[in-house]
């Protein structure tokens, strides 16, 4: 179980997750990947400037492997409800399996907070 305190605008806030199940995987790095509402592609087919304005278009440098996790999340707050997350990781192969579990260095100090918030924006 995760659980964080923090401040926002003066009251304090808790977040309590429980992690049920998480898979790590390494895939075949695809040469471009686009994110977005799916019925963006959809709506917008047929109009390609108002489709790249609407959704992220990605394409990973040359050389970078990927990898992706897949966590189930149970929320205290909300019993039976479980968050189903997917995280897509670039980089080089020797940096991927720092970056898949979640510890990425900034400023000299361990920052797996980091990665939770990333994950807590995702949901």
């Amino acid at each position: 179980m995760y659980e964080e305190g923090r401040h926002c605008e003066s009251r304090e806030w808790k977040i309590r997750r429980i992690v049920n199940n998480e898979k790590k995987f390494k895939i075949k790095c695809p040469k471009g990947i686009q994110f977005g509402y799916p019925m963006y592609f959809e709506d917008y087919r047929d109009d390609p400037q108002k489709l790249q304005k609407l959704v992220v278009d990605y394409r990973p440098q040359p050389g970078f492997k990927a990898g992706v996790s897949l966590v189930e999340t149970e929320h205290p707050e909300y019993p039976g409800f479980i968050a189903r997350t997917m995280t897509i990781y670039f980089a080089p192969e020797w940096h991927l399996p720092i970056y898949m579990d979640g510890k990425m260095l900034l400023r000299g100090k361990r920052q797996s907070e980091k990665k939770l918030a990333l994950i807590r924006h995702a949901t």
